[in-house]
């Protein structure tokens, strides 16, 4: 009996630190984009790209200066002769070429005709987009991923915890 209590420690110790990797991992890839645009000098924008864990904690900034156009560009490169399906990208053009960001810019795709006439209007100097706030897919998405990293965290935290507990029990008989 001693023998089996002994082999669990290391199976709840590591069950416990996956959960708790899991859980950060969830907590990082379903983080909250905001994308603000802001008209500068000289006809051109400078966009800032960031990320917030939980929609709280800042984890990333990107910018990118001197924008002077935007575009839906398609997913898959020219003359590929793939039959599967790529979604098309959202394309900085800056004075010194194009610009993409990757994943988290890719996340405001379907607000690209709101950004090119962003763009063409001179009346407007500010611009902020979320990725949270985009539609009910997207919010669906943020609260199950944040509800999924909880859970996986709080187990984590109560899994290693019940393997040290046990053990300092185990010891003291």
């Amino acid at each position: 009996m001693v023998s089996s209590q002994t082999n669990e420690f290391p199976v709840r110790i590591l069950l416990g630190v996956a959960l708790l990797l899991g859980g950060s991992v969830l907590a990082w890839l379903s983080s909250v984009a905001t994308l603000q645009l802001r008209k500068v000098e000289g006809g051109t924008v400078n966009v800032e790209l960031s990320t917030r864990l939980f929609g709280l904690i800042p984890i990333d900034s990107d910018t990118i200066t001197d924008v002077v156009s935007v575009a839906s560009v398609p997913g898959r490169a020219p003359g590929s002769t793939s039959r599967s399906s790529a979604p098309n990208r959202l394309v900085f053009q800056t004075s010194t070429g194009r610009s993409d960001l990757g994943y988290d810019q890719q996340r405001f795709v379907r607000r690209y005709p709101a950004m090119r006439d962003f763009l063409a209007d001179s009346s407007e100097s500010r611009m902020t987009l979320t990725s949270f706030l985009d539609d009910w897919q997207e919010i669906v998405r943020f609260f199950m991923a944040q509800l999924g990293a909880v859970v996986l965290l709080v187990g984590g935290v109560l899994m290693t915890w019940d393997a040290f507990r046990r053990r300092r029990a185990q010891s003291e008989f």
